[in-house]
């Protein structure tokens, strides 16, 4: 069907109803933007992990990344996704090694970013980098840390 255009004021009909949909369209986006800019912290954006994590700066972040970059993925993370024995290996693995690597498969029920916030939330991890389908997590150990990083 098609619109039926009226003149107004030297202006159309359908022109002021186009105005309306930009203005609302407009408003969804600040409202999204309210919404996101309330979850994260002022002044830290995104710099804040899960409770319990370490916070990484740049300068951390990139002396570990260095530092995984030879090793190979511990864990692959299959059709299942995270299941409680997939975080009973990585905590083990963190414990053991501190920094590790996981491979997601393209398999895998959930993507690679929120599998990857699914683990650093779930073991209170720092999420090094994401390259790929391999997700990199660096947790110190408790009582005996092997890795000493650079002061930020």
């Amino acid at each position: 069907m098609t619109e039926k255009v009226i003149r107004r004021g030297g202006r159309l009909a359908n022109e002021r109803a186009a105005r309306r949909r930009k203005a609302a369209a407009r408003h969804a986006v600040e409202a999204a933007r309210a919404s996101i800019e309330a979850v994260l912290e002022p002044g830290v954006e995104g710099e804040a992990g899960p409770p319990g994590a370490p916070v990484l700066r740049g300068k951390q972040r990139r002396h570990l990344r260095g530092l995984a970059h030879h090793l190979d993925p511990v864990v692959v993370i299959g059709k299942e996704g995270v299941t409680p024995s997939v975080l009973s290996a990585l905590d083990r693995a963190l414990t053991d090694h501190e920094l590790i690597k996981v491979r997601v498969l393209e398999s895998s029920r959930i993507e690679r970013a929120e599998c990857a916030d699914r683990l650093a939330v779930a073991l209170a991890a720092a999420q090094v980098g994401e390259i790929g389908r391999i997700v990199t997590l660096y947790r110190p150990h408790p009582k005996r840390p092997k890795i000493v990083l650079p002061r930020s």
